[in-house]
Parts: C-alpha cells; structure tokens; sequence
C-alpha cells in the first residue's frame, strides 16, 4: 500500500484551514474557487446532490458566515494518484447553539500542484 507524503498531508491539512477560514469570513467564493474541482460533486443526505462550482457555490453561500467550522481527520488513505479521506466536520452556529456533526468522506485530486476536492459525500453523524 502506499502512503501520502509529508507534503501531500499538509496540502490537504492547509485545505481545511482554507474551508474554515472561509467559514469564518462569510467566503463561499473562496471554498468554490480554492478547495474544489471545477466538476466536484457533494452528496449529502436522500437527494441532496450538488454538481459542479455554480451548485456548490448556492450550497455554502447559504452557511458561511452563518457558521464556523472544525474538523477532525480520522483516516487519510492514498488511492492512485489522489486520496480519500474520513473525518468528522462539524459546524457551530456564530450565536453558539448546538453543534451539529457531520461524518464525511472526501476524495482529493491533485490538479497542477494543488490538491483539490473532487467529491465529497456527508451524513449526520460523529463517528465511523
């Protein structure tokens, strides 16, 4: 099996800074044009699907800002020439109601010398 080097996991780390960063700042733009592919998919609970940056643009504008961000990596497994990744993100409402957690799966790509999201499925929850 092999392994993601040092550099490759700070990439991807630097990539979670960037998502909370625009948590922080209100910043959908920033997490469709920094953190996914131009075709990225989400995939959230029943039917809830978003394809490409237009639909994922319309997905985090309506809770950045209105959130804040933490995340937990449980597991980062290399697969060919990108990564998948388990972790727990949970979100924080700015006036400090309950946090909801989320358990979500990523798969990264690396585009040029960036590693980028090119899918991401979620589902409530707080372990694996």
């Amino acid at each position: 099996m092999s392994t993601l080097d040092a550099a490759a996991r700070e990439a991807i780390a630097a990539q979670h800074e960037l998502m909370k960063r625009a948590f922080a700042t209100g910043d959908a733009a920033l997490i469709v044009n920094d953190y996914y592919t131009k075709d990225a998919w989400v995939f959230g609970d029943g039917e809830s699907t978003w394809k490409g940056s237009e639909a994922i643009y319309q997905l985090y504008s309506g809770i950045v800002g209105k959130y804040t961000w933490s995340t937990k990596t449980e597991r980062l497994i290399p697969v060919g020439d990108g990564a998948l990744e388990f972790l727990i993100g949970t979100t924080h409402t700015v006036e400090g109601g309950e946090p909801t957690p989320y358990k979500i799966l990523f798969a990264w790509v690396k585009v040029e010398e960036k590693w980028l999201c090119a899918t991401q499925m979620f589902a409530l929850g707080d372990h694996f």
